[in-house]
């Protein structure tokens, strides 16, 4: 089943895991894909383990899409 998804090589196995457990039961179900926007969520949830990684991670997402980190001493008017 799983390499029906087409996952990364380098997919944790936690991620595999879950995936494994939230799997379709139906054979219709289980020809569809799970959404990337899914298996991306798992990624995030993967990578966060504590809420002080989950505000890492959203960082590094926010950076790596081209967001700015501003400073609290700037003026936003």
């Amino acid at each position: 089943m799983l390499a029906a998804l087409k996952l990364p090589a380098r997919t944790p196995p936690k991620l595999q895991l879950l995936l494994q457990v939230a799997r379709p039961t139906s054979t219709m179900a289980a020809a569809s894909a799970v959404p990337a926007a899914a298996l991306d969520f798992l990624k995030f949830v993967e990578a966060s383990p504590s809420p002080f990684h989950a505000v890492a991670e959203t960082e590094r997402r926010l950076n790596a899409a081209g967001f700015k980190k501003l400073s609290e001493r700037e003026v936003s008017c």
